[in-house]
């Protein structure tokens, strides 16, 4: 089945030009999602006083902003390709990798988009030229519960209300902890979400519980989710989880010679932890 377009396109020059389109089905269903991103991408950037709470939920994955954090773009999620703008270049990359186009690297001399992550990789960094203009992906901004002692901490364009302990606390009185301030321990089960901790583990020079246990041999987050192939693979300090003891069964944070990963102990173990809200 084919399907015919009449589209109105308007050019850099702000020409319109009239091109008629046949596509099959499947096609045509990429290109109408491809021009809607890119509409959605313009109308965000055009209108700079709209606050992520207020983006329309079908479109909030499309929210980018200009960054200058280069720890953002630690490796490359996949290689560049010819593009025409940044609008299409981050357009074009959430449609080929939805969950995974967080960041892009849009080159304005080679006309080149690059997707990039902030997840530490062995081939190294990615460095920035003088033509090349870092996009992140913005979240909605939640409000904080400052009075439970929660601070709103930004990264990547995660931003997250965190609570740090000041005291050290088993896993399970961290939790019980984290729960009576309306929140659990903190899940870092995205790329900007693990720098976020990990910045905050640097700053406070101490271990943090996160919400991440053993269950059945297997590590789940606290929300239930199983820790994915890709998280497993950057997660971790070097030979970690080893279950040295053999009740290894929670997780924290741990700054080992400049570098902030995971490390599997026992739960009885006390350290300081770290809570995101969940509720306000």
């Amino acid at each position: 089945m084919q399907v015919r377009f009449n589209v109105l396109w308007m050019t850099n020059k702000k020409e319109f030009l009239f091109m008629p389109l046949k596509l099959t089905e499947n096609r045509a269903m990429k290109f109408v999602l491809n021009v809607l991103q890119i509409a959605a991408i313009y109308t965000m950037q055009i209108q700079p006083g709209i606050h992520g709470n207020q983006v329309i939920p079908e479109i909030a994955d499309l929210h980018f902003k200009t960054s200058t954090d280069l720890s953002c773009m630690r490796s490359m999620v996949a290689d560049g390709w010819p593009i025409e703008s940044w609008i299409t270049c981050v357009a074009q990359c959430k449609c080929g990798n939805t969950h995974n186009c967080r960041h892009v690297v849009f080159n304005a001399q080679t006309m080149t988009c690059t997707p990039v992550s902030p997840a530490k990789s062995g081939a190294g960094g990615v460095t920035l030229k003088s033509a090349e203009v870092l996009y992140s992906q913005q979240v909605p901004i939640p409000a904080c519960n400052t009075s439970a002692g929660y601070v709103l901490h930004q990264k990547c364009g995660a931003y997250v209300c965190v609570f740090l302990s000041s005291t050290d606390a088993s896993y399970t009185t961290a939790k019980s902890e984290c729960s009576k301030r309306h929140g659990r321990p903190f899940v870092a089960n995205t790329a900007e979400r693990f720098a976020l901790i990990g910045d905050l583990t640097t700053s406070v020079s101490e271990n943090l519980w996160i919400g991440l246990v053993r269950v059945n041999d297997r590590f789940r987050w606290e929300m239930g989710e199983q820790l994915s192939a890709e998280q497993d693979g950057y997660l971790w300090l070097a030979k970690q989880p080893n279950n040295y003891y053999g009740i290894d069964d929670c997780v924290y944070t741990q700054l080992s010679s400049s570098v902030v990963g995971l490390n599997d102990v026992p739960c009885t173990w006390l350290r300081r932890f770290a809570c995101e809200q969940t509720l306000f």
